[in-house]
């Protein structure tokens, strides 16, 4: 899919089953911090969201991490074979956990910091009226003067175990979540680290 002049790529995650089956007995509350916490270190998001962005709750260890990321990884390697990326090495960093509860959202953003060449958000639970995720584009005058241009953006068709990849510099955001049930999203970035022929580092 090409949006902006800007691929980016939807999957169904076949093996979702098998993600959700290692979260199953897991408090996801546990990796998560409230963005107006004094002690996070997204004290400066604007919104409520809880997240785990930018904490030491996870590694790459982490047993749900390693089954998350192997489990992804084949889809972030057709999406680097169908925008014809230049070979060298990738690292996927640490992922986090996004939990937005009712009137939760996420503000307009990208991840472009440090080494990041794209990112991804996996829709873990998404209860109906939950939220949208929405990229924005940036040529919009709309946008740019702070308002939503709902015509010029864009909304993916995602569900339950539906994996977005996309440039990181590109802007995007969450809706407000309008239920009680918890919106929950699993996001991390892909970063460059150097020349070579593989195309992962685990």
């Amino acid at each position: 899919m090409i949006f902006f002049s800007t691929p980016i790529y939807i999957a169904e995650v076949n093996e979702a089953e098998i993600i959700n089956s290692a979260l199953k007995n897991i408090n996801l509350h546990d990796f998560v911090i409230e963005t107006k916490n004094e002690n996070s270190a997204n004290r400066d998001w604007v919104c409520d969201v809880l997240t785990g962005h930018n904490e030491d709750f996870l590694t790459l260890d982490t047993p749900w991490v390693k089954l998350f990321l192997s489990t992804i990884i084949p889809y972030v390697e057709k999406y680097i074979q169908e925008i014809n990326l230049e070979k060298c090495k990738y690292l996927a960093n640490i992922p986090w956990v996004n939990i937005y509860r009712k009137h939760d959202y996420q503000e307009p953003h990208d991840h472009i910091n440090g080494d990041n060449i794209f990112s991804y958000a996996y829709m873990h639970r998404l209860p109906p009226d939950s939220g949208n995720f929405v990229f924005l584009n940036r040529n919009s005058a709309i946008n740019y003067i702070g308002q939503q241009d709902n015509q010029n953006n864009f909304v993916p068709k995602v569900k339950e175990g539906s994996l977005v990849l996309f440039p990181s510099s590109l802007q995007h955001m969450v809706t407000p979540n309008n239920v009680e049930e918890e919106r929950i999203t699993i996001a991390g970035n892909i970063s460059k680290f150097g020349d070579g022929d593989d195309s992962k580092n685990m």
